[in-house]
């Protein structure tokens, strides 16, 4: 499923990427990297630069993992929508932070987390069809993960914040045409653009 859902952010970006699970690493890997006394996430997206090269390493929890390999991506969303936005959420880091390291492009943090949550709204839409309880369930009634801190609480929100407004507007393209020029268009602006639409949108 890792791959399917790699593939169908790449479909809608028309965009081009290495396969993750050539990246993947496991808990024991981030544990010994981030040290015993880092927070237990479902998801890790690991980088570290040095000179012209960025290595980059993507954990996701095993337990998400089989409940979107045990089924359809349809019924992963429907069923299992945890699990599905915690890879979906890993695959679309990897993706912007690969494309922005091939175009020598900075991205930030609260950048990446938005457009995760566009990419989980905009993937589970396209496998369900139009769903008018999707964005409540994505941005309203989810909660933030423990043992975050004030910082990244704030991130997180606004992420979602400026996610769902930008879906919101989603929503019109009845049309699938139209919704992917509006995709693709969005995901080529620059970093400062992206953030800049988003803000005055909401």
């Amino acid at each position: 499923m890792i791959a399917l859902i790699q593939r169908h952010l790449q479909a809608i970006y028309d965009i081009e990427a290495p396969d993750i699970r050539d990246f993947l690493v496991e808990a024991e890997d981030v544990q010994q990297l981030l040290g015993a006394s880092a927070r237990v996430a479902r998801e890790w997206v690991l980088v570290r630069q040095a000179d012209d090269d960025v290595d980059i390493g993507v954990y996701l929890h095993a337990d998400d993992i089989r409940a979107v390999d045990a089924r359809t991506p349809a019924e992963a969303v429907r069923d299992a929508l945890p699990a599905w936005c915690a890879v979906t959420e890993g695959v679309s880091h990897f993706l912007l932070l690969v494309r922005r390291a091939a175009r020598e492009e900075t991205v930030s943090l609260l950048e990446l987390e938005t457009q995760a949550e566009v990419d989980k709204y905009v993937t589970a839409r396209l496998h369900v069809g139009p769903d008018p309880t999707l964005r409540r369930r994505l941005f309203h009634d989810a909660s933030l993960a423990e043992g975050l801190d004030g910082e990244e609480r704030h991130r997180y929100r606004e992420a979602g914040r400026l996610a769902d407004r930008y879906c919101e507007r989603l929503e019109r393209h009845r049309d699938v045409s139209a919704l992917l020029a509006e995709l693709r268009g969005f995901y080529r602006r620059t970093g400062h653009a992206r953030m800049d639409m988003l803000r005055r949108a909401a």
